[in-house]
């Protein structure tokens, strides 16, 4: 499975994000060990306590630990992951807690170690954790017989595409796949061999090239967002000169968006709106059944749980009343039956306990196929839509191509006039 980890600080931050029941459909405590609290948070709390004898800033260990799409793993392999992490990472000793969520038709974990060496009072270092943790999730898809991720087959063959936080929270803001827009850059890029074609290229797809303000070469979306091609293309800055030419020569962010919003903003606009409505009612229906099903999942688990509770105080009840009294009961206990009884119902509970967890662990399987069938729905809807999203300001640049972002033959902004038809679709004139 994929293990991701961070050093961090947040106690209480990290404690509401884990038991968050409103963005996963369910979350189950697992595992609360070496600590004195009985809840998440208030565990969380006693490290951040702890930290404050030592120098240590990022107190908590937390590990992601996310098995490949379509495999389903159950809580005792979570278990016994976060058990062999421990020992990868020399934390066998430390507090952790494990919590499981159940998200989008399947299942990961969250497991959160101390960091604080309660006996010496410091923080125990982690070193090359990431790679270790690497060699770990490596050795779990081969023992699973899970087909590695490319980035595990080489060290070269990891995703080009590859996005951090500020690009995922950029394209999550309207919408679009961060993989999707880097995938159109490079396509860009890779059938132009020169500064005209690259820029054609570029317009056709809905970007337009400009001057950025610390990173050289940029391109602009139709939204108005800036996106690096350094950092998109993966090439360095002089090899987009050689082709491009000096970065100079180009229109600033600013002025490239002033030309574009004379060009399309308004048309962009209510287009987009419309676009939005639209998107929203196709969801609705999904979302409210998934609203639905989990509500329904959460009620059956709460029944299963006071069945089971109502069950195990009956059958000790039951066992109870198996036990003689008086005269009887030391008779049973010189002759040894005594002995014998209280190790049978040993035997039955620990037998009831594994039943129990058996009977949750079917249902909570059940339900999983059952929410992903319904993810796969929303999937395929939200792919839909974000080609849709891409393609309507695709459809606007093209309608806009004769427009020129080039300083050298637009040294000023073109005066541009909307003329919106009765028709579903705008007709731009220039």
């Amino acid at each position: 499975m994929i293990i991701k980890a961070s050093q961090r600080a947040g106690a209480t931050a990290l404690a509401k994000h884990l038991l968050n029941d409103i963005e996963n459909d369910h979350v189950t405590v697992h595992t609360l060990h070496g600590f004195v609290a009985e809840d998440v948070t208030d565990a969380f709390r006693e490290i951040e306590a702890l930290s404050k004898a030592t120098k240590a800033k990022s107190y908590l260990f937390s590990v992601t630990l996310n098995p490949p799409i379509g495999q389903q793993v159950s809580e005792d392999e979570f278990a016994k992951t976060a058990q062999r992490l421990a020992k990868t990472m020399h934390l066998e000793k430390q507090p952790y807690a494990l919590i499981i969520h159940e998200k989008e038709g399947r299942k990961h974990a969250h497991c959160v170690f101390s960091r604080i060496d309660a006996e010496h009072m410091k923080a125990i270092k982690l070193p090359f954790y990431k790679q270790r943790l690497n060699a770990l999730s490596r050795d779990l898809y081969i023992e699973h017989g899970w087909q590695l991720p490319r980035g595990y087959e080489h060290k070269d063959s990891r995703d080009p595409r590859t996005f951090n936080l500020a690009e995922w929270q950029q394209a999550k803001r309207h919408n679009l796949n961060p993989k999707q827009i880097k995938a159109r850059l490079q396509h860009c890029w890779q059938r132009a061999d020169n500064k005209a074609a690259f820029e054609h290229s570029l317009n056709h797809e809905g970007y337009f090239l400009a001057r950025g303000d610390k990173r050289g070469f940029v391109a602009v979306d139709w939204f108005g967002e800036v996106h690096s091609l350094t950092r998109a293309l993966s090439v360095k800055t002089k090899e987009l000169q050689n082709r491009l030419g000096d970065p100079k020569t180009y229109p600033s962010v600013e002025e490239t968006r002033q030309k574009m919003a004379q060009a399309q903003f308004e048309t962009l606009k209510r287009l987009r709106a419309e676009q939005a409505r639209i998107h929203s009612a196709e969801r609705k229906p999904l979302h409210t059944r998934k609203s639905e099903l989990v509500a329904e999942q959460r009620i059956a688990r709460q029944r299963l749980q006071i069945f089971q509770e109502k069950r195990q105080v009956e059958e000790r009840d039951f066992r109870q009343s198996l036990y003689q009294k008086g005269i009887k009961a030391l008779w049973h206990f010189v002759t040894g039956r005594l002995h014998k009884l209280k190790k049978q119902h040993e035997d039955e509970y620990r037998l009831s306990l594994e039943r129990d967890k058996d009977e949750k662990q079917q249902l909570a399987a059940f339900q999983l196929k059952e929410r992903e069938k319904l993810q796969l729905q929303l999937d395929a809807l939200k792919r839909r839509q974000q080609a849709e999203i891409l393609d309507l300001g695709k459809q606007v640049s093209q309608q806009n191509q004769s427009l020129d972002f080039s300083p050298a033959i637009c040294p000023q902004a073109h005066t541009q006039s909307f003329n919106i038809s009765q028709n579903t679709n705008p007709e731009i004139s220039l």
